[in-house]
């Protein structure tokens, strides 16, 4: 047996077919197999068919050239009749523009009529502590000695209780 695989390893060709004619009774020709091909898919056995479209009930209408032409004379061919008129003569005025003397104005109407707010001074009475730490004269107290401007006004207030 292995001297048949020798003989044919070395007289077959590409095709599969013995070189050797004297050896046609020992050659047996060898086919290639191929990977195996993967399972068909299976046919449907319903198919869709699409019904046909239904008829239309409307009437059918068949378009009919008109026998006649139709009339030129519109409205607006009646209304303006072309006419050939001359080239009227223009009117210019003479001596209407003059510049007057002395700079122009930069305020606007916008400018004049929206003018800025000014602002009114108003006099504050002083809140300066006085220098002394003593007692602080009428009518500022001093809220305390670190900060010698916080100061606010001191207020006296009279009533009249009555104890029994």
């Amino acid at each position: 047996m292995p001297l048949i695989l020798a003989h044919l390893r070395n007289n077959l060709n590409p095709g599969g077919e013995c070189q050797n004619n004297d050896c046609c009774n020992v050659c047996v020709p060898i086919t290639k197999t191929s990977p195996p091909e993967p399972p068909k898919k299976p046919r449907r056995k319903c198919k869709y068919i699409q019904p046909p479209r239904p008829k239309s009930y409307a009437p059918q209408r068949n378009y009919i050239a008109p026998e006649m032409k139709m009339e030129d004379n519109t409205i607006y061919r009646k209304s303006y009749v072309p006419v050939e008129a001359e080239k009227p003569v223009s009117i210019v005025p003479e001596g209407n523009l003059c510049v007057g003397d002395g700079k122009m104005s930069d305020d606007t109407i916008n400018r004049m009529s929206y003018q800025p707010h000014k602002a009114k001074s108003v006099t504050k009475p002083s809140k300066k502590c006085p220098t002394s730490h003593g007692n602080p004269p009428n009518p500022w107290t001093c809220l305390g000695q670190r900060n010698r401007n916080s100061c606010h006004p001191v207020y006296e207030w009279k009533t009249t209780l009555s104890t029994k």
